[in-house]
């Protein structure tokens, strides 16, 4: 079973570079962070439906149909890709593959967006404490049911697919990209505040996802145009695969330090924690950006 999952996971973490490098080649500059948010919505609505017709299938046909129609569903998706998405005509795919004279074109010799990554990983760890740590406090010392904590999470994915877009179109107009990022990191230390002196108060619940999801919002949708946009065509998917690493790091991290320091010192001193974590990833990126 546990290589099962491992496959699982490789798989479908092939495709992550690749959409990215599809974003960079079917998109322009002008548009670019619009295209990363309206794939954003396309997987906020799959996580805010998928669970509720999952739910539904398991109960009523039972768990094979589930994979049958995951399956389906899957080379459904493949297909459309396939036959519809436009290929695009390059010096790569003709099988004239140009060698970069310069070395320095290497994402790994890119010391600026090294150093970018490592601060999209502390950015990460703080942002996926909603999933990885969050539930428990709100179950254990708030106190709420299942439910509750349910229409949490999901307030969420409601506020991206409703907001994101014409918020990330108004941005983008003001061509401050890495200011955007900056604010959206801002909002990390912004949001732990609020649980800490909200006490498990459910106004405070409420505030701290708003709060977060503008962190999230405001940040991730030009992180990743900063990632797409920034190497050659043939480097994309090198750029790509360190940024999706950044991430897959932090999903690894984020229960291990949230729940290891809520279980030792208690929840208010991982609030504590994360806030000053947030505040050095806005740190690291406003030198970046002085340096870029």
């Amino acid at each position: 079973m546990q290589q099962l999952f491992f496959f699982y996971a490789f798989i479908t973490d092939l495709f992550r570079p690749a959409n990215s490098a599809a974003i960079a080649s079917f998109s322009t500059p002008e548009n670019r962070t619009r295209s990363v948010s309206l794939v954003r919505l396309a997987i906020n609505l799959g996580f805010s439906v998928g669970p509720a017709i999952g739910g539904f299938v398991a109960f009523y046909f039972g768990y094979k149909w589930l994979f049958i129609i995951d399956s389906f569903t899957s080379f459904a998706a493949a297909g459309i890709l396939f036959f519809f998405l436009p290929r695009i005509k390059t010096d790569s795919n003709k099988g004239n593959n140009m060698v970069l004279n310069n070395r320095n074109s290497s994402a790994y010799k890119d010391y600026h967006y090294l150093i970018f990554i490592f601060f999209v990983a502390l950015y990460a760890i703080c942002f996926f404490q909603i999933f990885a740590s969050l539930p428990q406090y709100f179950n254990k010392i708030c106190l709420y049911n299942e439910d509750t904590i349910g229409l949490l999470l999901a307030l969420n994915g409601v506020l991206i697919v409703l907001i994101e877009l014409p918020l990330v179109s108004w941005l983008e107009k003001k061509k401050m990209n890495y200011n955007n990022i900056i604010l959206g990191a801002l909002f990390l230390p912004v949001s732990f505040g609020i649980l800490l002196i909200s006490g498990g108060n459910l106004a405070g619940a409420v505030l701290f996802i708003v709060s977060i999801t503008f962190a999230e919002m405001m940040a991730m949708p030009f992180m990743m145009n900063f990632s797409i946009s920034r190497p050659p065509f043939e480097r994309q998917g090198q750029y790509s695969a360190l940024y999706s690493m950044a991430y897959g790091i932090a999903n690894i991290a984020a229960p291990s330090i949230g729940l290891g320091i809520a279980g030792k010192w208690g929840f208010d001193q991982m609030f504590l924690f994360f806030g000053l974590l947030g505040l050095i990833a806005a740190s690291g990126f406003y030198l970046l950006q002085l340096k870029k």
